[in-house]
């Protein structure tokens, strides 16, 4: 982090990773994607997710309500978000994985209803809720239900990723 914005990385591990959707806030979770909720004001509700596609393709949603009345709004936008994904191939040429980076200015996360005892930029000790995710579905397009791969870093019980209950402290340390 710094004092302009968030800076993110994903490495995902894949050997065939694929994507059909190309639109902002096409619904990326039906396909492989790394993902990241983070909730500044730890408030359970109006947190921030952003998703990436292994073809750059971002959703970024503004979390209204979480499971078991998942709400969300996709108009929503992060002002100033960059993203990137670059592969990277083996010996052989063969597909290893592929790298997710993306850069969130502060100034975007100011479009979200919080409270303002959320200090943008955060202070060092600012602790915010956060939990990230990897779905990898190695059947591709034609199957992608089938032995679809749902990873947490923290599990959330549940069959939605939206379990605030679940989400660990993000501090942020100088």
């Amino acid at each position: 982090w710094a004092p302009e914005g968030l800076y993110l990385r994903w490495d995902a591990d894949d050997p065939a990773p694929w994507a059909t959707m190309t639109r902002r806030d096409d619904h990326l979770w039906d396909e492989e994607v790394v993902e990241i909720f983070l909730d500044p004001a730890w408030a359970g509700k109006d947190y921030w997710e952003l998703e990436i596609s292994p073809t750059n393709v971002v959703c970024d949603v503004r979390m209204v309500a979480p499971f078991p009345k998942v709400t969300s709004d996709l108009t929503w936008n992060h002002e100033g978000l960059e993203t990137s994904v670059r592969h990277e191939k083996g010996a052989k040429g063969q597909p290893l994985r592929w790298i997710a980076t993306a850069f969130a200015p502060w100034q975007g996360f100011r479009s979200l209803p919080l409270p303002q005892s959320v200090a943008l930029p955060p202070a060092p000790g600012d602790a915010w809720g956060f939990n990230a995710f990897r779905i990898e579905r190695p059947n591709g397009p034609a199957r992608p239900t089938d032995g679809a791969l749902t990873n947490a870093w923290s599990p959330t019980g549940s069959p939605s990723f939206h379990v605030p209950a679940a989400f660990r402290k993000f501090i942020f340390v100088e």
